[in-house]
């Protein structure tokens, strides 16, 4: 009998432990909000679905819990999803805002690698509007993050402008 009550007791608890990772799994799907992480995946999820400025809201709430969390490790900086919101506001084509995000997130340490990334998509997408001038401009604000590299986008730019106008006069 005492192996049938042995067999008894590890079911409860294979049951008990069964239940409990379902509430934790579905409870988990149902953006109840009371996990780490759950505003950054529900972001995510927004952002795929092209709900852009809810995304936005959601990342600046996963910033907060981020910022609040006592236990979070010093070497994490939440403040690199301004980088994912200025990302959002450049795939809506709001380039203001992402250069203020971008900026913000220069100004919270985020890694500088990302930050000149980011700057440069902006530049391109500036470039690519046939904003070329505004794209310079942009790069020499920012030259000092990386001046090689910026330089190199600077004479690449110009060298399409004197391209352009070289055609255009070969036009009339």
């Amino acid at each position: 009998m005492s192996c049938l009550k042995t067999i008894n007791y590890i079911f409860v608890a294979f049951s008990i432990f069964f239940l409990s990772a379902c509430h934790f799994y579905f409870g988990k799907f149902s953006w109840s909000f009371s996990y780490p992480g759950a505003h950054r995946e529900l972001a995510e999820k927004l952002r795929q679905e092209g709900k852009a400025d809810e995304a936005i809201a959601h990342y600046r709430k996963h910033i907060d819990e981020r910022l609040a969390d006592k236990h979070r490790k010093d070497s994490e900086n939440p403040y690199f999803y301004y980088i994912l919101i200025g990302d959002i506001y450049l795939e809506t084509n709001r380039p203001t805002e992402a250069l203020a995000f971008y900026k913000q997130a220069e100004e919270s340490q985020v890694q500088r690698e990302f930050v000149i990334d980011r700057l440069r998509q902006v530049a391109s997408y500036f470039e690519n509007e046939s904003s070329k001038e505004k794209a310079i401009e942009l790069l020499r604000a920012n030259r000092d993050l990386d001046p090689l590299l910026f330089d190199a986008d600077i004479d690449r730019i110009h060298k399409e402008i004197v391209k352009s106008e070289l055609e255009g006069e070969e036009n009339k």
